[in-house]
């Protein structure tokens, strides 16, 4: 994995003012603070969270959401009653001069339109942008052009339906450091998960390449750790993209 600069929050935005960002994903709602350059640590939002709390300094809201969650109507009701202001951002035909590679382009995930949106403006024209949660998602960018991408089952998803639709498969929870040849059938399924999903890496390289010679590869998602043995230097673990191109929007 190639050791370069992070992709840091504090480069982003600056003001001293709070915002609350907000990511309602497939299989959780998240959130953190801005303030003075700085995203804080993210939370998961459950029922100990205190929304009226969580708001209660804050100049604005912002909300990203791939599926409609009961938090996000119990923001935007206490957001009403305090006067605070909430923008739900959508997948758009053009932000920041990034063009969206989506005919239809509100079919676009959100949560992906944001992560391509935080690295646009980081000087590098040609690049992928690979998400690995429930699924695994894909985005090519090159210049100001979102080309599109590939959408595919992530790690757990899979191994949950060898067991679900083949006979005598087995699995545990194990998750893989490195990819080795199974000699269980437990094994053989975790490893021949990891390979699936580090091919996504390698057939996305391949792409970049017929690109241009000079690419990078960001990898984002809550199961990113299980791509964190691949020596690359065009390819780097790039946390919290959603969270990040939520903060373009800070004004």
């Amino acid at each position: 994995m190639a050791n370069l600069t992070p992709i840091t929050a504090e480069k982003l935005v600056s003001g001293q003012d709070k915002y609350l960002l907000l990511d309602v994903g497939n299989t959780r709602a998240k959130y953190a603070v801005c303030s003075n350059r700085t995203l804080s640590k993210i939370h998961v939002v459950d029922d100990k969270t205190d929304l009226q709390q969580l708001l209660s300094d804050k100049k604005k809201v912002l909300l990203s959401a791939v599926r409609r969650e009961p938090v996000i109507d119990q923001i935007n009701a206490l957001a009403a009653n305090m006067g605070i202001d909430v923008q739900e951002v959508k997948t758009e035909p053009k932000t920041f001069d990034l063009r969206c590679g989506y005919e239809i382009y509100p079919k676009l995930g959100v949560d992906r339109w944001l992560s391509v949106l935080a690295l646009h403006q980081q000087g590098i024209d040609t690049y992928a942008v690979i998400d690995i949660g429930t699924a695994c998602t894909c985005d090519f960018v090159q210049g100001n052009q979102h080309l599109g991408g590939w959408i595919a089952p992530g790690y757990d998803l899979m191994r949950s339906s060898l067991v679900s639709n083949t006979h005598q498969v087995t699995a545990d929870t194990d998750y893989p450091d490195s990819l080795l040849i199974g000699e269980t059938t437990e094994s053989c399924v975790n490893h021949g998960c990891l390979a699936y999903v580090q091919g996504m890496l390698l057939t996305a390289e391949q792409k970049l390449k017929s690109l241009s010679d000079d690419y990078r590869i960001f990898i984002d998602g809550g199961s990113q750790a299980l791509l964190k043995s691949i020596e690359n230097k065009n390819v780097q673990l790039s946390p919290n993209l959603v969270f990040k191109g939520l903060m373009r929007y800070i004004t």
